[in-house]
C-alpha cells in the first residue's frame, strides 16, 4: 500500500472507505473484503461507474461438462490471484482507503486488484488470457487449457491420458510462473499425477494413495462436490432447523442452497420450484410468514432433503474403447411443468451397450395458463437449446443425434413451415 495524503477522488467526493474484517480462527489470519458498493454522498458507489467488462471465460456448466469427458482430471486454483495484478498508478486514487484509529487516520492507495471492486474478475481474467495469448508459441497446451479451462483463478482440465495431465500439470504451472501465480490445492483421481508435488500444494482429502475408507474423500470444486477416490459427483444438504424456515426469504434461501449445474437433481428440485412459484402468486412479503397448507408442503419436501446426500453419479461418461459414441435427447411436459434431458449412449468393441445421463433442465410453467400441447412444445426448444450446448461443449463428432417426444403434436408442429403458425408456435419451431 502507498500512503498519501488525502482521500479525495477525482471528480471531488469522498470514497467509501468501508471494509469488513473477519479473522480466521484456524490460521489466525484477518480477510479483508472492501465494499465497493457503498453509496458516497452523492447517491452512487464505486462500482456503480465502474465498467464491468464482458465474460471472456467458459461458463461455470461448460466447464463441468467437459470435466466429465476426460479419463484423467485435475483441478487447482491460483494463490491469491488478484493479488499478484498491479492496477496502473492512474487508477489507484479510486483504491483509497482510510486505516487506523480514530485520532490517528491514514489513508493508502491499495495497488493491487482488490476483491469486492465489479471490475475485478474482468481484470484479472484478462491477464490470465494475456499470458496464454503472450506465450502460446512456448507453452501450447497449456495456453488452451488457460483459456478453455479456467474459470476466474479455479482450473478443471484432464486428458485421456496421465501422461497427457501430467503434461497439462506441469506446462502450465510454467506458464503461470511467468507472471507470479501460483497454482495450489491440486486434486486429481489419480495418484500419479499428485505424486511429486509437495503435500501443502494438494487438496489433503485428494492424496489418494493415502485415503481410508472412513475418511471423506469429497473435493468441491466449482461448487460441484466430486469424490475423487471413487470418481463421482456427489450432493450436499445441510438443511437449517425447521422453525427457522416460516418466511418467503428463508425458503428461498434453502432452496438456493441446493447447487447442481449439470440439471441431475431436477425432479427433485421441480418440486421446490413449485412452491416457490405458488408464493409468487400469492405476493406476500419476503419476511411474512407462508399459509398453513403451503408450509405444510414445504415442510414435507424440507424433511426429505438429506435424502439429496445419497445420490451420486459417475463423472467420467465417455468409455476407452467405445467404437459408436450416439447424443439422445428427450423432452415431456405435465400440466405445470416442462423439461428436456440428455443422455451419452455408447457401445464398445463387444457391443455393450452403456447409456450416460449427461445433462437436463426443467421449468415450472408461466403463472398465466398455457394448453399443454404448447408446454409440449416449450420442452422440446428447451432440449434443441440444450443439445446445441451439449455439441458445442463437447466437440464431440456423434455418430448419431436424435431427439425424443411422445407428443404428436409437437413432432407435427415442428415439420410445419413456421409461417403457417400462430405466433407463439411459429417463434418456437423456428428456433428448433
Amino acid at each position: 500500500m502507498t500512503e498519501i495524503t488525502d482521500g479525495i477522488d477525482g471528480d471531488g467526493f469522498h470514497l467509501p472507505h468501508h471494509a469488513v474484517i473477519k479473522e480466521n480462527s484456524l490460521s489466525s489470519k484477518l480477510l479483508v473484503v472492501f465494499n465497493g458498493s457503498a453509496k458516497t454522498n452523492t447517491g452512487l458507489s464505486l462500482n456503480d461507474k465502474l465498467m464491468v467488462g464482458p465474460a471472456i471465460q467458459s461458463d461455470i456448466v461448460s466447464l463441468i461438462l467437459k470435466f466429465r469427458l476426460h479419463n484423467y482430471v485435475i483441478t487447482a486454483d491460483i494463490e491469491k490471484m488478484y493479488r499478484q495484478i498491479l492496477v496502473r498508478p492512474e487508477d489507484r486514487k479510486y483504491q483509497r482507503i482510510l486505516w487506523g484509529d480514530p485520532n490517528n487516520i491514514k489513508t493508502f492507495e491499495l495497488k493491487m486488484v482488490m476483491f469486492g471492486l465489479a471490475s475485478a474478475p474482468f481484470l484479472a481474467i484478462s491477464c490470465l488470457q494475456q499470458l496464454a495469448e503472450d506465450e502460446g508459441h512456448r507453452f501450447p497446451r497449456a495456453s488452451r487449457v488457460l483459456t478453455k479451462d479456467m474459470y476466474v483463478d479455479n482450473l478443471l482440465s484432464g486428458a485421456s491420458t496421465i501422461k497427457g495431465a501430467l503434461e497439462i500439470r506441469n506446462e502450465i504451472t510454467e506458464l503461470l510462473k511467468l507472471e507470479g501465480f501460483v497454482l495450489r490445492q491440486w486434486g486429481s483421481n489419480d495418484s500419479q499425477i499428485l505424486r511429486d508435488l509437495d503435500d501443502e500444494n494438494i487438496i489433503p482429502n485428494c492424496q489418494l494413495d493415502t485415503c481410508h475408507s472412513d475418511k471423506q474423500e469429497s473435493v468441491k470444486t466449482l461448487g460441484t462436490i466430486w469424490n475423487a477416490q471413487n470418481d463421482f459427483i456427489t450432493y450436499i444438504v445441510k438443511p437449517v432447523a425447521a422453525k427457522l424456515i416460516k418466511s418467503k426469504r428463508k425458503i428461498l434461501s434453502e432452496i438456493a442452497k441446493i447447487f447442481y449445474p449439470l440439471g441431475l437433481l431436477e425432479p427433485i428440485i421441480l418440486y421446490a420450484k413449485r412452491i416457490m412459484q405458488r408464493l409468487w402468486q400469492l405476493k406476500l412479503d419476503w419476511n411474512e410468514s407462508v399459509p398453513n397448507s403451503l408450509f405444510t408442503a414445504w415442510m414435507e419436501f424440507f424433511d426429505q432433503l438429506p435424502v439429496i446426500n445419497n445420490v451420486s453419479v459417475e463423472r467420467k461418461v465417455l468409455i476407452n474403447d467405445a467404437i459408436s459414441v450416439q447424443l439422445h435427447g428427450f423432452c415431456d411436459a405435465g400440466e405445470c411443468r416442462y423439461g428436456a434431458c440428455i443422455y451419452l449412449r455408447l457401445v464398445d468393441s463387444t457391443g455393450n451397450i452403456s447409456p450416460a445421463l449427461f445433462y437436463a433442465k426443467s421449468c415450472v410453467a408461466p403463472l398465466k395458463t398455457v394448453s399443454l400441447p404448447r408446454l409440449e412444445l416449450c420442452g422440446a426448444q428447451l432440449l434443441a437449446k440444450l443439445i446445441r450446448q451439449a455439441i458445442a461443449i463437447t466437440g464431440i463428432s456423434f455418430e448419431k443425434v436424435v431427439l425424443w417426444s411422445d407428443s404428436t403434436i409437437t413432432l407435427h408442429l415442428i415439420h410445419t413451415s413456421p409461417h403457417l403458425l400462430k405466433t407463439f408456435e411459429a417463434n418456437r419451431v423456428a428456433d428448433i
